[in-house]
């Protein structure tokens, strides 16, 4: 059985440190954002510069990503478990 789960948000990691997108992410950001004009646009990166990816639309955001913040945390919380 499927369920439709409503959010206000459209979301994507990106991990390479690139510190721009290329052709493919600008396209997909892009289009999710045309696409989804009431819904915010957040980018994880842990490469990308807010301004090099604010121009592909106004609803976007970049958040900035860490592996060694996400790994600590997780395992912080898995040792509580």
């Amino acid at each position: 059985m499927f369920r439709v789960v409503q959010s206000t948000h459209v979301f994507f990691l990106h991990t390479s440190m690139e510190k721009s997108p290329g052709i493919m992410e600008s396209c997909a950001i892009e289009s999710a954002s045309r696409q989804n004009p009431d819904k915010q646009i957040l980018v994880y990166s842990n490469g990308f510069q807010d301004l090099n990816v604010k121009r592909l639309g106004s609803n976007i955001k970049v958040r900035r990503f860490s592996y060694r913040e996400e790994f600590s945390k997780a395992s912080r919380e898995l040792s509580e478990w």
